[in-house]
């Protein structure tokens, strides 16, 4: 009974404060809920933050819970690396997403000349290989096995 008496309590607090400070009681449980996700080491980290922390940043705050996204977030903003918490989880999901692998220049040349050959009409391609005949030929005898 006692976890019903406590969200009676704040649910008085809650409408109080908003009617104090010209809130809306939903604007105020938003606060609450923002501040009790902070633990006791995170609240003078933030506090001394070079950027102001800001009630949207405490917001994205409390929707990450524990993880290693929200360690470096409040890392990110108490060290005034990111101005905001939506900012720090961009960095983190940049620093954490899969790098593309190195596409090797030649591959991708060759998939676009495969590529553009074959959207190529019939006549162009003959004019084509008459205009790089001499070259076409040389390559076709470096691939030739030898005699």
């Amino acid at each position: 009974h006692t976890g019903t008496l406590l969200v009676a309590e704040l649910g008085s607090f809650t409408r109080m404060t908003a009617e104090k400070f010209g809130l809306t009681d939903r604007q105020v449980r938003k606060i609450v809920a923002a501040g009790l996700a902070l633990s006791p080491d995170d609240l003078p980290r933030l506090r001394a933050a070079p950027q102001a922390v800001t009630l949207k940043d405490l917001s994205v705050l409390a929707k990450l819970g524990e993880s290693a996204e929200r360690s470096h977030v409040i890392d990110a903003l108490a060290d005034g690396r990111a101005r905001s918490a939506a900012d720090a989880r961009r960095q983190y999901e940049e620093a954490t997403r899969p790098s593309k692998p190195v596409e090797d220049p030649i591959d991708a040349a060759f998939v676009k000349l495969q590529e553009l050959w074959a959207r190529t009409p019939k006549a162009a391609r003959r004019r084509f290989v008459e205009t790089a005949h001499e070259e076409l030929s040389e390559l076709l005898r470096e691939e030739a096995p030898g005699p």
